[in-house]
C-alpha cells in the first residue's frame, strides 16, 4: 500500500484541478482513499487530508469513509460525526453541476451516508440493524446509472452479502452474491462470499464448484480474505 499512498501524493493536485472543471473525474480524485478502504487500512484513511471544498461528492467520500474508518476502529462517537457531517453536506449542497453532467453527484453521497448507518449499527453490534441498513444502501445502489467504469468504487453486494451471513441468513446472502456476480462476473470478492453463503447451508457440491471459481480468480492475488467485505 506504500506505492498507492505516493502515487496518490504525487497526482494528488492533477486530479484535484482537473475535477474541478470536469465532475466525472471526482471518481479518480477519491481513488486513493476508496483503495485505502476496500483494504481496510484505516489509519490510511484518516490520515486522507480533506477535499477542497469545490470537491462536493469527493467531500461526500471522504467523509463516508472516515466514518466507516471510525466504526471499524470502535470509535462509534467519532462514525456518528462524520455521519452527521456528511448528511449536512447533502443537505446543503447544489449538486447541480454533477447533474449536468450526467454524474449521480447526490445519489452517490446518499448511498456514502446509507452505508455509513450500516456501519455504524454493525460497530455496536447490531447484526441484523446493520444487515437491515446495508440492505437499504444495496437498494440504492441498483439505482444509480451504470458507468464504465462504475461510479460507486466497490459492489454493495459485498458488504451486504457479509452482513446477512453475520445476521446468520446466508440463504440471502447467496442470493446477493448470486445476482452481484451477474453483472461482475469472476469478482473474486462475491465468490468468496457465495462459498462462504453455501458452506453455511451445507450446499457442499455447490459450495466447492464456487471453491474452484474463486481459486481461478484469485490465483495471483496476494491478499488472503476473510470475508466478501475483508482482507486477511
Amino acid at each position: 500500500m506504500a506505492i498507492t499512498g505516493s502515487v496518490s501524493a504525487a497526482s494528488r493536485s492533477e486530479a484535484v484541478s482537473a475535477a474541478v472543471q470536469v465532475p466525472q473525474v471526482e471518481i479518480y480524485a477519491f481513488t486513493p482513499i476508496a483503495t485505502q478502504l476496500r483494504f481496510e487500512k484505516w489509519d490510511a484513511v484518516l490520515a486522507e487530508p480533506a477535499p477542497p471544498k469545490a470537491l462536493t461528492v469527493d467531500t461526500a467520500i471522504w467523509l463516508y469513509a472516515r466514518g466507516t474508518a471510525f466504526a471499524a476502529k470502535g470509535d462509534v462517537k467519532g462514525a456518528e460525526e462524520a455521519r452527521d457531517q456528511l448528511n449536512a453536506l447533502i443537505a446543503v449542497s447544489d449538486f447541480s453541476r454533477y447533474e449536468a453532467n450526467a454524474m449521480p453527484g447526490k445519489q452517490m453521497a446518499q448511498l456514502g451516508l446509507a452505508l455509513l448507518d450500516g456501519e455504524i449499527a454493525r460497530a455496536k453490534g447490531d447484526a441484523d440493524g446493520a444487515a437491515a441498513k446495508f440492505r437499504a444502501a444495496y437498494d440504492l445502489s441498483n439505482h444509480i446509472p451504470y458507468s464504465e467504469p462504475p461510479w460507486w468504487h466497490q459492489p454493495v453486494a459485498h458488504v451486504l452479502g457479509a452482513a446477512l451471513l453475520a445476521d446468520h441468513k446466508p440463504a440471502e446472502a447467496e442470493a446477493v452474491y448470486r445476482e452481484s456476480l451477474k453483472t461482475y462476473r469472476d469478482d473474486g470478492w462475491a465468490l468468496f462470499g457465495l462459498v462462504q453463503a453455501l458452506d453455511a447451508q451445507g450446499k457442499t457440491a455447490d459450495a466447492a464448484e464456487a471453491r474452484r471459481a474463486f481459486d481461478k480468480a484469485w490465483s495471483r492475488a496476494d491478499v488472503k480474505l476473510t470475508s466478501s467485505r475483508s482482507p486477511a
